[in-house]
């Protein structure tokens, strides 16, 4: 082995079942999942060539989670806080509004955005984030269904908006007009 020697990695019983679980989860994230078979491939004694080359992945990688372990444990294995604009809602306000959104869900009335937005003091956006954050969905009351046999009887279209029915006579002399009647 070349280069200078590296801090073996001892692994507790709880942590390789906690690695091993992560690689084999389907709702483990991929890069998760990469970073627990890079430990658990350094817990069974392998250089970072060798697994770099098992895993198709650079040295480098190979030693950042490995040091970010040896620092941190298992724990340094999730990803790092992302730079940007904190969130505007603090938890305590989006707990507030799924609360009430539950309230209203239960009581069975109209639950829409806008108005869990105007009686929280935030934007509808806001809460429609929360919402698919938390798995809810608005709760629609049920409306009759009306029939509709080709369109008879149909009161919610006024008169003058309606097309004129054709006669088919008319539809007729207007085609042998044209030239495409029948000769």
């Amino acid at each position: 082995m070349s280069g200078r020697p590296k801090i073996e990695i001892e692994l507790s019983s709880a942590e390789h079942e906690r690695l091993r679980a992560w690689t084999r989860s389907p709702r483990t994230g991929q890069a998760l999942a990469m970073r627990a078979r890079i430990i658990l491939l350094c817990g069974e004694g392998l250089d970072h060539k060798t697994i770099a080359a098992m895993l198709d992945i650079s040295e480098q990688t190979v030693s950042k989670w490995r040091k970010r372990f040896l620092a941190q444990r298992v724990d340094g294995l999730s990803d790092a806080p992302r730079p940007g604009a904190p969130p505007r809602i603090d938890r305590a306000r989006a707990e507030a509004i799924i609360a009430r959104t539950r309230e209203l869900q239960s009581a069975g009335e109209l639950c829409t955005t806008r108005g869990v937005a105007r009686e929280a003091g935030v934007s509808h956006t806001a809460v429609s984030q929360i919402w698919r954050q938390a798995g809810l969905l608005p709760l629609r009351p049920r409306r009759p269904r009306r029939g509709n046999a080709a369109g008879a009887g149909r009161t919610d279209v006024p008169e003058a908006s309606r097309p004129p029915a054709v006669a088919p006579e008319i539809a007729a002399e207007e085609r042998s007009a044209a030239g495409g009647g029948d000769s």
